[in-house]
């Protein structure tokens, strides 16, 4: 998994480093995933290609990157916290 966090930055880089743990436990080890953070083996912002291209086979960044390479993205861009009332 290719991150646009560092693997230690305090909840969205140890939250993805605690799920490739949770993954290969629950899957007794059948599923191994490595966590690369950012400028590990891509940059922050060339996760959601590297993934497409097939260089990574799971990413983890924050869709607000994914500007000019899907029309959709925006609508996602505050995902979970949305518009308040």
């Amino acid at each position: 998994m290719v991150t646009s966090w560092l693997t230690n930055f305090p909840g969205l880089g140890t939250g993805t480093t605690r799920l490739a743990e949770l993954i290969t436990t629950t899957s007794g080890g059948r599923f191994s995933v490595r966590v690369f953070g950012t400028g590990e083996l891509v940059s922050d912002f060339d996760v959601f290609d590297a993934v497409s291209r097939g260089t990574a086979e799971m990413g983890h960044l924050a869709s607000y990157y994914w500007k000019g390479k899907d029309a959709a993205a925006p609508f996602f861009y505050a995902v979970p916290f949305g518009l308040n009332a």
